[in-house]
């Protein structure tokens, strides 16, 4: 039995995930937690998938004027708030974290890395959350140049330039900083990050079309005894693509039917992934799921290739491998009934003609059973289309927040107020919306038609 917070931290570094959250509660009723037990017990929430506890853990935000004479705790507090609301989808609200930290340490004078060592290595991925591949590269020059440097360090600074030559596809420096960190990974035993590489360096010479040595490298990450659930989906889909790819049909469906897809454990992005390569495969995907991978908010890479409408602007970090797939059209909405989920152009629907009631995203319009008509105010737009367009995935609330008000600097806590009532103004217009773990859908789908631009049209 584990007895302190390092011996549940090495217990869930071990992969041993079920313990590991039936100790680290009995932990917190028997103890009062210091600022740093604080962050290990965020540390082990996060490790364990549980994004909602670890945010919870590190405590509320103070004042402005707090942080300004504050110990140097509440500052790491922060840096790691920061970067787990950036996992959860709050990738503005993160970015003015980050911004108010650096604001605070250029003037008390603390140089960032002293205070945490990982704060550029943090920032780097928020900066990818906006696809800022440039920013992203200079926080890890940064990263690798301070002082101080150890292998966990060195680490995560030639995975993340890894991600970053992978997403503006320079194959050379791709393969050289993923080989770096994994032989890290492995002189100092690391068996999670050596999955997790493995793994992910399969998936970049599949974008990059080497699929024999994506596959050395899928076939490693697969061999290991304690396996990372959190790699689980994301390896059994990276197979039956290469097998697909290969016209080996049969395999892949094989390899999708044995994986695993638990939404409040996986990746928004590898759910959708999930889900596109089951229909690609032919194996069964409700409409509902249909609608995640059309519409999802996250705006997956794979959603053009089951048929949104693509545009210049994304042209950017699209990979090769989608760009050469992608089918151009005329639609320009999706029109959804409980039995399928169409492509259509928005000017050929004729509302009149559809007998059920129907939510019209394109202008904002909802008809009843009644054939009465209402139009949705502006703030009930977007947190509607998110909600419907997030589909049976759902939305995380702070991610929801976050699109909302992203320019808003008041308190979370207001905004979260705000949120509530938009929801409740929402329910009150008969709109089916619940919350589970945090994550916002819609449950009207079997009452309404939807009509849904392939583009938010505010």
């Amino acid at each position: 039995m584990a007895n302190t917070i390092e011996e549940i931290l090495n217990l869930a570094s071990s992969l041993d995930l079920q313990k590991t959250k039936k100790l680290i509660s009995v932990y917190k009723k028997k103890h009062s937690l210091s600022n740093e037990e604080q962050i290990k017990v965020s540390q082990i929430y996060s490790m364990l998938g549980m994004l909602p506890e670890a945010i919870k853990s590190l405590g509320e935000f103070k004042n402005y004027d707090f942080y300004k004479e504050c110990d140097v705790v509440y500052l790491v507090k922060l840096i790691k708030k920061a970067f787990l609301h950036s996992n959860a989808g709050e990738k503005y609200f993160a970015r003015s974290i980050f911004l108010f930290i650096e604001s605070i340490c250029l003037e008390r004078k603390i140089l960032l890395q002293e205070i945490d060592p990982l704060f550029y290595y943090y920032k780097a991925w928020n900066h990818l959350e906006h696809e800022e591949y440039e920013n992203a590269a200079d926080s890890i020059t940064k990263l690798l140049a301070q002082p101080g440097q150890t292998d966990a360090l060195a680490l995560r600074g030639f995975f993340t330039l890894g991600v970053i030559a992978a997403g503006t596809f320079q194959f050379d420096a791709f393969e050289e900083n993923y080989l770096k960190a994994l032989a890290l990974s492995r002189a100092n035993k690391n068996a999670q990050w050596e999955q997790t590489l493995l793994s992910r360096m399969a998936y970049g010479y599949f974008l990059f079309e080497i699929l024999d040595k994506g596959q050395i490298y899928l076939d490693q990450a697969k061999i290991f005894k304690q396996k990372s659930k959190f790699e689980e989906l994301f390896q059994f889909t990276l197979e039956a693509m290469m097998l697909f790819e290969q016209k080996r049909v049969d395999q892949a469906r094989a390899s999708l039917l044995s994986a695993p897809c638990e939404k409040d454990i996986y990746r928004v992005s590898e759910i959708i992934t999930y889900y596109y390569w089951k229909e690609k495969c032919g194996l069964l995907v409700s409409t509902w799921q249909k609608l995640s991978l059309a519409c999802h908010p996250c705006n997956s890479s794979f959603s053009f290739l089951y048929g949104k409408k693509y545009r210049p602007e994304y042209d950017l970090y699209l990979p090769p491998w989608f760009k050469k797939r992608i089918k151009d059209h005329e639609n320009d909405c999706w029109f959804f009934d409980n039995e399928d989920l169409l492509m259509k152009r928005y000017q050929d629907i004729s509302l009149e003609k559809i007998k059920k009631p129907w939510i019209d995203l394109y202008n904002y319009k909802i008809k009843y059973s009644n054939k009465k008509t209402s139009v949705l105010s502006p703030n009930l737009q977007r947190a509607l289309y998110k909600i419907i367009c997030a589909g049976e995935v759902g939305i995380y609330r702070w991610s929801l927040i976050d699109t909302l008000y992203r320019n808003d600097l008041s308190p979370m806590a207001c905004k979260e107020e705000r949120l509530k009532q938009i929801i409740l103004r929402l329910r009150n217009l008969k709109m089916k919306i619940k919350l589970k773990n945090n994550v916002y859908t819609f449950d009207g789908y079997q009452d309404f038609v939807l009509i849904i631009p392939m583009h938010e049209k505010i």
